[in-house]
C-alpha cells in the first residue's frame, strides 16, 4: 500500500513512522504493568491461603488498572494529526483550494483522515487483543482454589 497518497504533500514520512512505533512503544510498555500486579498477588494470594482459606484472587479489572490507557492516550493522539494534516493542506501550502476543485470531492478528507483513522483503529484493536490475552492469563494460570466462582464475576467485578 502507498502511504505516500493518504498524506499531505509537505509531510514528512519517516517522521509520522517513527512516532508511531514510539506511541506503539509506549503503550505496550503501559501495558506491562498487569503483568507487574499480575506477578505481585499470585504469591502475597497463596501466602494468604495459609492462614485464610478460601481467599480469592483479586478481580481481573483491579489487576487490570491502567494497563490500557496507553492505547487510548495514542487512539486520541490521532485526532490531533487529523488537525496537522488539515493545517498543512491550509496554511502551509494553501493546496486546499486545490483539493476543494478536484473531481473527486473526498480526496482532501482522504487525505486528512484514513492515517489517523487507521491509526486510531489500530491501537483500539491492540487494545482489546492485550485485554483478552491478559484475561487469558489470568483465567488460565491463576490456580482454580483462588478464581472467582464465575467468569463473569472475574472479568466485571
Amino acid at each position: 500500500m502507498k502511504w505516500k497518497r493518504y498524506l499531505p504533500v509537505e509531510a514528512n514520512a519517516t517522521v509520522l513512522r517513527r512516532g508511531f512505533v514510539a506511541l506503539t512503544a509506549f503503550s505496550l510498555v503501559c501495558s506491562l504493568s498487569f503483568f507487574n500486579a499480575y506477578a505481585r498477588a499470585l504469591p502475597g494470594i497463596e501466602q494468604i491461603a495459609v492462614s485464610f482459606p478460601g481467599v480469592q484472587m483479586p478481580p481481573f479489572s483491579l489487576l487490570l488498572g491502567p494497563s490500557l490507557y496507553g492505547f487510548w492516550v495514542s487512539a486520541l493522539a490521532m485526532v490531533p494529526l487529523a488537525g496537522y494534516f488539515w493545517a498543512l493542506h491550509t496554511r502551509l501550502s494553501h493546496s486546499v483550494y486545490l483539493m476543494r476543485r478536484l473531481p473527486d470531492r473526498w480526496e482532501l478528507a482522504r487525505r486528512c483522515l484514513t492515517l489517523p483513522v487507521l491509526a486510531a483503529l489500530f491501537f483500539l484493536g491492540l487494545s482489546l487483543a492485550l485485554w483478552l490475552l491478559d484475561f487469558a492469563i489470568y483465567w488460565t494460570v491463576t490456580p482454580d482454589r483462588f478464581l472467582p466462582s464465575s467468569l463473569w464475576e472475574a472479568l466485571w467485578s
